[in-house]
């Protein structure tokens, strides 16, 4: 017994079939296949839903390819500006690359503070004696360091 919005048949018969199924939400998917008039297999599968009515055959037409698109011809108005364009364009980099530039990278002022931690030692107690064991242990020592830094204060 199918719940209350549900429905499915399905029929059989000389050189035909169909199958459809309502789902619980309105969802509808199905599928029917005949001989054509060349005695080939039409198949066809959809399914109508929110997405819209989707469907998927082997004897859908296929539309010729378009021609590609010439490219638009400017008007003089815009030809006109886009020389003009240019041509400012162009002396400003002339005059820009004649003239010595004082501008330099900005450096970002950087001030290191004293590690509280040190690196050798584990924030968790643990039972590490040598260096090989601390360093199986993730442990890196401060010599090593990419927070070498931080220890020089």
């Amino acid at each position: 017994m199918e719940a209350p919005g549900q429905s499915s048949f399905a029929f059989y018969g000389l050189n035909q079939n169909r199958q459809e199924t309502r789902l619980w939400d309105g969802t509808v998917v199905g599928q029917y296949s005949y001989i054509d008039a060349n005695g080939k297999p039409a198949i066809t599968h959809y399914d109508a839903g929110p997405l819209g009515f989707r469907v998927k055959a082997n004897n859908l037409p296929i539309a010729p390819a378009a021609a590609p698109l010439k490219p638009v011809d400017y008007t003089p108005e815009v030809a006109e500006a886009r020389a003009l364009f240019m041509e400012k364009y162009n002396e400003a980099a002339k005059s820009s690359s004649s003239q010595s530039s004082s501008r330099q990278k900005r450096q970002i002022p950087y001030l290191a503070y004293p590690s509280l931690v040190n690196p050798m030692q584990p924030i968790l107690p643990t039972m590490i004696d040598d260096s090989q064991t601390a360093a199986a242990a993730g442990v890196i020592p401060s010599s090593i360091s990419p927070y070498l830094y931080a220890n020089t204060f």
